[in-house]
Order: C-alpha cells, then sequence, then structure tokens
C-alpha cells in the first residue's frame, strides 16, 4: 500500500490533492465501493484459495483530512463494515491509509486491530492499519516515500499463521450401495426366520439379537 500527495492548481488557489495507492495482488475483485465525499474507497475482494474461516476479504482505503467531521465518518465507516459483514459473515477486514490521528476506540471495538508500529510522517503515525486477519500477515514495515510525498509507504505482507492447525487425512469407510448388493440383502433380510426372536421374553435381549442378525448381514453385503 503506497499513500502520496501531489500539488493540483485551481484558476485561484493551489490545492494539495491526496491520492491512495492500494496494490492488491492475486485477488478477484468482487465489489467496488466508493464514497468520494467522505474518501472512503473499498475493495471486496477473494482470492482462488483463502483459508476456510474467510469468504472474502475487505479492504477499505481511507483518507480522513485532519479538519473533517470525525462523527461523520467513523460512522460511515461501521456502517459499511456492518453492511459487508451482514452480506459475508466470515469476512476478513483491512482499514488503512492516513487516519490523521482520527480517534479509533469505536474501529478498535469493532473489533479490530490497528497493526502499524512505527511513524509514517516525521515522528508521527498517520497511516495506520486496522484489520481482524492480523495472524494471516507479517507486521507491516515502513518504506521510503513515493514521489514527493512526505508519508512513509506502508508494506504487509500475506504470511503463514502460525495458529493454524493443520489438517490430517481422515479414513473413512463405508459399504457399497450398488444396486446389486441392494437386491441381495433385501432377499436375505426376507428369508430370516424371526420366530425364535418373538419367544424372547426380555425387551433388551429381543433388540439385541435383532441387530445382530441385522448387522450381520449388512456386513456382507
Amino acid at each position: 500500500m503506497y499513500v502520496f500527495a501531489e500539488i493540483g492548481r485551481t484558476a485561484d488557489k493551489e490545492v494539495k490533492w491526496q491520492f491512495m495507492l492500494v496494490k492488491v495482488c492475486h485477488a478477484r475483485l468482487s465489489q467496488l465501493i466508493t464514497v468520494l465525499l467522505l474518501n472512503l474507497c473499498g475493495f471486496l475482494c477473494r482470492y482462488s484459495r483463502m483459508p476456510r474461516s474467510l469468504t472474502h476479504i475487505l479492504i477499505g482505503a481511507i483518507y480522513h483530512p485532519p479538519d473533517g467531521d470525525k462523527n461523520l465518518f467513523i460512522s460511515h465507516v461501521l456502517d459499511c463494515l456492518d453492511r459487508c459483514s451482514h452480506d459475508h459473515p466470515n469476512l476478513g477486514i483491512i482499514l488503512l491509509c492516513d487516519f490523521n490521528q482520527l480517534p479509533d476506540s469505536a474501529i478498535k471495538a469493532y473489533p479490530l486491530r490497528q497493526v502499524v508500529t512505527t511513524p509514517t510522517r516525521s515522528k508521527a503515525l498517520l497511516d495506520e492499519i486496522f484489520t481482524n486477519i492480523s495472524d494471516w500477515y507479517s507486521t507491516p514495515t515502513t518504506l521510503p516515500a513515493v514521489g514527493s510525498s512526505d508519508h512513509a509507504a506502508v508494506l504487509m505482507l500475506a504470511t503463514h499463521n502460525p495458529h493454524y492447525k493443520q489438517g490430517t487425512d481422515v479414513i473413512v469407510a463405508r459399504r457399497t450401495c450398488d444396486n446389486n448388493s441392494k437386491v441381495l440383502l433385501a432377499n436375505a433380510l426376507a428369508k430370516i426366520n424371526w420366530s425364535s426372536l418373538y419367544r424372547i421374553e426380555l425387551c433388551e435381549d429381543m433388540t439385541k439379537c435383532f441387530y445382530n442378525s441385522v448387522n450381520a448381514l449388512f456386513d456382507e453385503y
């Protein structure tokens, strides 16, 4: 993920534009969510091979200006997370880019974990990553800024989850279900003489005799 700024000009004043560049590798884009007025762009992605605990990953690229409406912005972010989580209950979430010291208690309570630990602009930590799948990624590292940006780039790579238990092969034995075996089993059941069963007095002994007779034929056919 890279964050950089460029200077644009209008007819009467100089304007500083904030651009957010997010690189997502080897993913199929399922949905694109853009809210330009709130500087939020979301990518709903699905990889060809994913952990069983996840169906999609929502990547939200966010820029919150220092003088922006904090309550409105947080409310909209949480609303987007709620809607996507409703449609995809096993959703992985990654929110990233320039938060400009946006109060993050509501985001952390979602719950999401902030994983960037090093400053990204001078001595300030402005470019953060909030996620609920940090176990599947390495600790983010900062890289030199891109172009004329005064923000460091942040790199977060997928990795093996040390808490994920490798599956084991399970051998399951089952009886054959071909038509010929079914016919032979039906004929064998029809020929059983149940007269001895009726002479048993105790119900428990009667049940045991019945299952012994039937299971023996099941095992044979």
